[in-house]
């Protein structure tokens, strides 16, 4: 099986050659990939050799993000060096591979593109004897890897600039993910560049996988399943997700059945989330094979995996105070229901039909792979109208220039939307989730008989009514309030037409 190997090294600079010293392993069927990004218009014009050995060209973008491969380069120190056309901002990268198939090591690559997005993927078919390497670029300060990647190394800021890359890898399989993302969305283009990596499979002998259940999948309530025995002796077993590994129990000598009851237990991770990973197992020769996983949720359990949370949906439920893209929901102990009536939605809210009265919910953390504690939602079906408390202030402004935000929602108790009974003036928004009132106003004048309603499934209540005041930008703050002398931008004007 292709495994990494060696240490991922990678730097950047600014001058005529992009270079890193590195130390090339000991491996069998060993394979070097070497990424170059050199910033703007220069071309990367040549490859030095590379452990003796002539670098191939295996991926060309307009000949300043270019990737080549080096086929079993001498073990010892070499150097990494590409030529560019002229001195310019640049970043390289070197990723060794073992048990790489020589003849035939890698497919075609496979590019995706997206504009000012804060991640960028791609979708890569491989085999699970293979491994999936990517190359990425972020015009943004920082970069990592996407959910599901590992990263190898990178390099934020590129030499003080917007322009960040990466080198991430993952395991083979049917189908898998590799990507990049950064801490926000990036206001460029953004690229993946992803390479499947053959096996030369120099592993053999080691013990093979043939099923894990019928469907290759397993539940938190199971305790273990069968696989095949051959070359199991003192065999190791661990499931991987991304860079997170979770070691599994051998049965027995012949280890012909293992458990897996420590990737959900719901104290101290780190532990998996349900979806896609990859079963290791590897024998007292370091012999290996993986089969691709699918760990599903028991009977009365469901999930969401969220995407871009909403921040209004932050703090909404219980035990989790702050929801990320790449945090895993999970649903259960629907008293008065199924778990069919609940529906999660993107942004962690729910919709519950009438039978629902409560569930229990916990939280997968991306950052640390742990699952949080559980926390019950109460669903009422019969809920109190929201009662208003107060009265809300008149709004002052002037035009041209924010206002101060003022939060309405703050006079209501139990209300989960809001409205306005009549439009706001031009510039000045209304937010109906949290009842907020903000903006730049653009027009002046004085607007009167605005009513808040807070309102949820119990009913509604109507807040006192309150005015708006906006302040012509035209007058002086202090004096006669004089309009500005359209003679003095005549001055200016004849100055100006002097020359």
């Amino acid at each position: 099986m292709t495994t990494p190997v060696g240490t991922p090294l990678s730097a950047q600079g600014s001058s005529a050659t992009a270079s890193r010293a590195v130390t090339v392993p000991s491996a069998t069927d060993l394979v070097a990939y070497i990424c170059v990004f050199a910033n703007g218009d220069t071309a990367i014009n040549s490859m030095g050799t590379f452990g003796g050995v002539a670098p191939v060209l295996v991926y060309n973008y307009e000949n300043v993000l270019n990737i080549y491969r080096v086929l079993n380069p001498a073990p010892g120190a070499a150097t990494a060096q590409a030529n560019l056309a002229a001195s310019v901002f640049w970043s390289i990268a070197v990723q060794f591979f073992s048990t790489v198939d020589q003849a035939d090591p890698d497919d075609a690559p496979v590019t995706n593109i997206t504009v000012e997005t804060a991640s960028v993927t791609a979708a890569v078919t491989s085999d699970t004897e293979d491994y999936v390497l990517g190359f990425g670029l972020m015009v943004f300060p920082d970069i990592s890897a996407f959910t599901g990647s590992t990263l190898s190394t990178s390099q934020p800021s590129i030499d003080g600039s917007v322009v960040s890359t990466a080198v991430v890898y993952r395991a083979g399989g049917p189908s898998v993910t590799v990507g990049v993302q950064s801490s926000d969305a990036s206001f460029g283009d953004n690229r993946i560049v992803a390479i499947n990596i053959r096996s030369s499979g120099g592993g053999g002998g080691g013990p093979t996988i043939t099923a894990v259940d019928d469907d290759d999948s397993i539940t938190s309530t199971q305790t273990g399943w069968d696989i095949d025995g051959s070359g199991f002796d003192t065999a190791t077993v661990d499931i991987v997700q991304g860079a997170v590994t979770v070691a599994q129990d051998v049965n027995s000598q012949n280890a012909t059945t293992i458990n897996c009851d420590t990737v959900f237990d719901a104290g101290a991770g780190p532990h998996l989330k349900y979806g896609e990973g990859n079963c290791y197992v590897t024998n007292g020769d370091d012999s290996d094979d993986f089969i691709l996983i699918e760990i599903t949720a028991p009977s009365g359990v469901s999930y969401v995996d969220l995407t871009t949370p909403d921040s209004t949906a932050e703090n909404r439920i219980t035990a989790v105070p702050d929801l990320e893209a790449g945090d895993q929901l999970e649903i259960s102990n629907v008293v008065g229901g199924t778990i069919n009536d609940v529906v999660v939605n993107a942004n962690a809210t729910f919709n519950c039909d009438e039978l629902v009265t409560s569930f229990d919910v916990r939280c997968w953390d991306h950052d640390d792979a742990t699952w949080g504690a559980i926390g019950t939602q109460d669903v009422s079906g019969d809920l109190d109208p929201p009662i208003f408390a107060g009265e809300i202030p008149d709004i002052n402004g002037t035009q041209n220039s924010a206002i101060t935000p003022l939060d309405t929602g703050s006079y209501f108790t139990n209300a989960s939307s809001y409205s306005l009974n009549q439009a706001l003036p031009t510039g000045l928004d209304f937010d109906t989730g949290t009842g907020e009132i903000s903006g730049t106003p653009t027009i002046a004048g004085t607007f009167d008989g605005f009513i808040v309603t807070g309102t949820n499934g119990g009913g509604s209540a109507d807040s006192n009514v309150f005015a708006i005041s906006i302040a012509s930008d035209q007058e002086f703050s202090s004096g006669s309030g004089r309009k500005r002398d359209s003679r003095n931008r005549g001055f200016m004007t004849l100055m100006w037409g002097r020359g």
